[in-house]
């Protein structure tokens, strides 16, 4: 927490000129760019500076994004579920609630570094439901609003840079198809390049530190310190149990609970697999493989398959915070 804000040059200071330059042109502070957040900080030490408002903010950031959660579920239940209007209300609800109280918020809640998941989950909602209604109407400025949501959500956390696949994987569930045409996915793409190569930069070269590899370990045990990590994600959404901060799943060359993170994986596999062969109801399917792909996708950029400055670092509750809301849309 005092990183990104006492510890910060440009945040102590507060709003000014100088400060917003800066959160936008340091680009290795703490191994990350994220002038968004940094500037939200900075608006807090404003307004008075002391740890209570970085947590009421935190707080307040939680129960928008709730909001927006409930928001979202509700255009997908009109899209791909013929309920009627209090069942679709009620369950959309019991979805927002069942993610914004889930254990696995609580890290992003409570600490105050762990803001930026709350930004970038906020602005890339957001900026998916102006999709969805762009995939349906079409419209520049609704294709703006989206970009600009997308952006802000980079500047919020490079997380963000799996947007494009959020948006593709959406584009094709819309249209039954999963290979659906969608240009204008194809700019998203480029940000997202521009993002990722800052990203690696900035943790290759972290402020007043030394450089950092990373790529620590080779392509295959990423790989399955991925898998690893993925079933870990799936069992503790499942069966929550104490905060994981940076916990990293491999340990002396071996998974620490790889039984455990493979089996959960393989488990979910296959459930995943039986469901889109054997449900019937087409809307059903659809919802299930979007889940499957919500999932997948919103972690991928922390699994450490395309590196990470810690090494084999590839589990911690608040990369779930986008992710497990793909759980809340199996309600529907």
């Amino acid at each position: 927490d005092w990183g990104y804000t006492l510890g910060c040059p440009f945040v102590r200071g507060g709003v000014s000129f100088a400060n917003v330059f800066a959160a936008l042109t340091d680009f290795c502070h703490c191994a990350i760019w994220m002038p968004v957040t940094y500037f939200t900080y900075m608006v807090d030490v404003s307004l008075g500076g002391g740890w209570t408002i970085h947590h009421v903010t935190n707080v307040v950031l939680h129960g928008v994004a709730t909001v927006v959660v409930f928001a979202f579920l509700r255009m997908l239940a009109r899209r791909f579920v013929p309920l009627e209007e209090r069942a679709s209300i009620v369950i959309c609800l019991a979805g927002a609630l069942l993610w914004a109280l889930h254990p696995m918020r609580a890290e992003v809640v409570s600490y105050v570094s762990s803001r930026k998941e709350a930004l970038w989950t906020l602005f890339a909602l957001l900026g998916l439901m102006e999709w969805m209604r762009f995939c349906e109407k079409g419209g520049g400025r609704r294709y703006l609003l989206v970009m600009l949501c997308f952006v802000l959500s980079c500047l919020s956390k490079p997380t963000a840079v799996c947007f494009p696949l959020l948006a593709y994987a959406l584009k094709a569930a819309l249209d039954r198809n999963l290979f659906c045409r969608a240009w204008s996915v194809l700019p998203m793409l480029a940000v997202s390049l521009a993002v990722g190569l800052v990203t690696i930069h900035s943790q290759a070269h972290p402020t007043g530190m030394a450089s950092a590899d990373v790529f620590v370990s080779g392509f295959g045990w990423r790989l399955l310190n991925a898998g690893v990590s993925l079933g870990l994600y799936v069992w503790h959404t499942l069966v929550p149990g104490t905060i994981h901060v940076d916990y990293r799943a491999v340990f002396d060359g071996w998974p620490v609970d790889a039984g455990l993170g493979l089996g959960a994986l393989v488990v979910c596999l296959l459930a995943t697999v039986a469901g889109l062969l054997y449900l019937k109801d087409c809307s059903t399917r659809v919802l299930l493989a979007l889940a499957a792909l919500w999932f997948l996708i919103g972690l991928s950029p922390t699994l450490g398959v395309f590196g990470y400055v810690n090494g084999d670092q590839a589990y911690a509750d608040r990369y779930a915070y986008l992710p497990n809301v793909a759980f809340s849309t199996l309600l529907l």
